[in-house]
């Protein structure tokens, strides 16, 4: 009897053996670097941000077509007096655009405003992620302010505007670029 103990001794012995290494093999693919969990957390990052650079993109679309309705009226098209770069960015920080595509920088913004100037850079423009009309990230919330970390903004480099994020690490992602020129 005594020598079936032993054997269900040894048999349980190397079960728990088995299940040590499985369970180690298990952690470390979902845990590791290039584990399960951290490709869903990296997958998900760059969705967000994607998804930041989509909902901008709607925004700017959706003002040239109110645009493009005030300057197309009576079969002119006087769309570059309604809609370039620097009125969609003064769109972006809220402010509206009179019938003659003149807008008044001097008074204070009346629409949402989705950006504002940013703190420490000449021509970038820090992205208020809480104005949006939709949630769409956990990234990006943080302050327009220097030692801030973790927040999306848009710098203006040659005649482009790129969306940039700035990680809690201080490192810099480019997310893409935004689509200023628009057609019908």
């Amino acid at each position: 009897m005594r020598n079936n103990e032993g054997k269900a001794f040894v048999k349980l012995l190397i079960i728990i053996v088995i299940l040590a290494i499985i369970g180690f093999i298990a952690y470390n693919w979902a845990v590791s670097r290039d584990g399960i969990i951290t490709k869903v957390t990296t997958d998900e990052e760059k969705y967000n941000k994607s998804e930041v650079l989509e909902e901008i993109n709607f925004i700017i679309t959706q003002k040239y077509l109110e645009v493009y309705k005030k300057a197309t009226v009576g079969g002119e098209n006087k769309i570059e007096q309604f809609y370039n770069g620097d009125k969609v960015i003064a769109y972006l920080k809220g402010y509206t655009c009179d019938d003659k595509g003149n807008i008044n920088l001097e008074e204070a913004p009346t629409e949402t405003a989705y950006i504002e100037d940013l703190a420490s850079e000449e021509n970038c423009y820090y992205v208020n992620i809480k104005n949006f009309k939709r949630d769409i990230t956990t990234y990006g919330v943080g302050e327009n302010a220097e030692n801030s970390s973790d927040y999306f903004f848009i710098k203006k480099e040659n005649d482009k505007y790129n969306l940039y994020y700035k990680n809690a690490n201080k490192e810099i992602d480019e997310v893409g670029t935004l689509s200023i020129e628009q057609s019908m």
